[in-house]
């Protein structure tokens, strides 16, 4: 995903988050935030669920990574090599998302990237249907 992606997606949340709560992060924060994110889930080689990956918002994150490959020739771009992960960008993401499937009447949205790896957000209520439709189990410890 090229970084002017990034700041389109940056852009979006700016956009579309909810307008009584206001966004503490810049556009080139979220951006930073975005190419960390995409960074770091492409180095895993496994299926990746954060549940309260933004604050605020109570929504989990599942990453499925296309299997036999790896993101690590993204570390060049100095985008993401220098990239910063923040909460306030994280929680301005959560609350686009939120508004989002509130406003379309979801309980999810899919990602397919470019690569072929995956990420699904979506409200709690519906971890076991997310994970079923992946074909996941989530392992308890």
């Amino acid at each position: 995903m090229p970084h002017t992606n990034f700041e389109s997606v940056a852009q979006w949340v700016l956009e579309h988050h909810d307008l009584s709560i206001p966004v503490t992060a810049s556009k080139g924060e979220i951006t930073q935030s975005l190419a960390s994110l995409y960074a770091s889930a492409g180095k895993c080689e496994a299926c990746i669920m954060v549940p309260d990956l933004f604050p605020g918002a109570s929504l989990e994150a599942i990453y499925v990574p296309k299997l036999g490959l790896k993101n690590a020739s993204l570390d060049p771009d100095p985008l993401i090599k220098d990239s910063v992960l923040t909460q306030a960008a994280l929680a301005a993401m959560g609350n686009a998302l939120l508004m989002h499937m509130r406003a379309s009447d979801n309980d999810m949205v899919h990602y397919q990237f470019d690569d072929g790896a995956q990420a699904v957000i979506y409200l709690p209520a519906e971890r076991s249907t997310v994970l079923r439709a992946l074909g996941l189990t989530l392992l308890e410890t």
